[in-house]
């Protein structure tokens, strides 16, 4: 009997196991958009969109299809 941990010892070691799996998933969701910001900076930095992102004056729509949308 002298052996046992206190009984607030064994409810800190149940909650801890309770909570470390539920902490590991919200790490691992949290992990998803920084690494993802991270290689789109990355991938900015390295020039790999081409001219930065500006669009292409061919690829602009003409003024009259654009003028059909006016609401």
């Amino acid at each position: 009997m002298a052996n046992l941990p206190s009984k607030d010892e064994l409810i800190s070691k149940i909650m801890f196991l309770l909570n470390a799996p539920a902490q590991r998933i919200a790490m691992a969701l949290n992990a998803l958009p920084r690494n993802l910001a991270v290689t789109v900076s990355e991938a900015i930095k390295a020039n790999k969109f081409g001219s930065g992102g500006a669009m292409r004056p061919s690829a602009a729509p003409a003024p009259e299809a654009a003028s059909k949308f006016n609401f």
